[in-house]
């Protein structure tokens, strides 16, 4: 079955999976909004920045989160971030952010020249591959 251009980050299922990764774990804020990057001092962070403890995104890195004005713990969206000075693709997952705040923290990712990003944004479709959540 041929898969349609955008069907992947409409995928109701992955975004209840990653829900479940993110409650049942717990949100550790190490950078407060209005705090500065440690790498760039230049640069403030404009959410909360922190990481879901006992979950991990790829081996031995935690899963990182900013964490946007909504008070629930639901992600928004992911940014998939290529890193040319640490020579790594970061995955960071946007929580209980506004389409405002998402572009706010996608636009802070992209500061620099050495690191760019992308972002994948939730939706509650149902990929016509996907019939179930088997």
């Amino acid at each position: 079955m041929k898969i349609k251009e955008n069907e992947l980050e409409n995928n109701v299922y992955f975004w209840q999976k990653l829900d479940t990764l993110i409650l049942s774990g717990k949100w550790e804020v190490t950078r407060k909004q209005g705090e500065a990057a440690l790498d760039y001092p230049g640069l403030v962070y404009p959410f909360d920045f922190g990481t879901i403890k006992d979950t991990i995104s790829a081996p031995s890195t935690p899963l990182y989160c900013f964490h946007g004005s909504l008070k629930n713990m639901q992600a928004t969206a992911i940014v998939i971030q290529a890193d040319i000075l640490s020579r790594e693709v970061i995955t960071k997952v946007l929580i209980g952010c506004t389409p405002e705040e998402c572009n706010i923290i996608l636009k802070f990712i992209n500061a620099t020249e050495f690191q760019k990003a992308i972002m994948v944004r939730r939706s509650s479709t149902v990929p016509q591959w996907a019939d179930s959540d088997h």
